[in-house]
């Protein structure tokens, strides 16, 4: 029976669990920023500015983003979080876009 070393023990388990450490740590700090910047939005807006179009499509925005799965259920879970960025940026600049009218 061989032994295997602790350090070796050790080692085999953080190259196991670093890809998933690694992707839960950059989205619980995107997650983050997006929350506090929702508490922002809702704390310094008024009555009269909560019912502008811009204000709604804002909170819609983030809360997209902050919703969003990143759960590695499957396969489709991928194919639509992809199809979702590609559809964030347009939904983004057309926020911005209402602004202007």
């Amino acid at each position: 029976m061989s032994s295997i070393s602790p350090e070796a023990i050790i080692n085999i388990y953080i190259d196991d669990i670093r890809p998933s450490f690694n992707f839960a740590v950059v989205i619980a700090a995107f997650s983050g920023c997006m929350v506090a910047l929702l508490v922002i939005l809702f704390a310094f807006s008024t009555k009269e500015s909560r019912r502008r179009w811009v204000f709604q499509l804002n909170v819609f925005a983030i809360s997209l983003i902050v919703l969003d799965p990143f759960n590695p259920l499957s396969p489709n879970v991928y194919v639509a979080n992809v199809a979702l960025d590609g559809m964030l940026s347009v939904i983004f600049d057309s926020i911005l876009l209402t602004r202007l009218f």
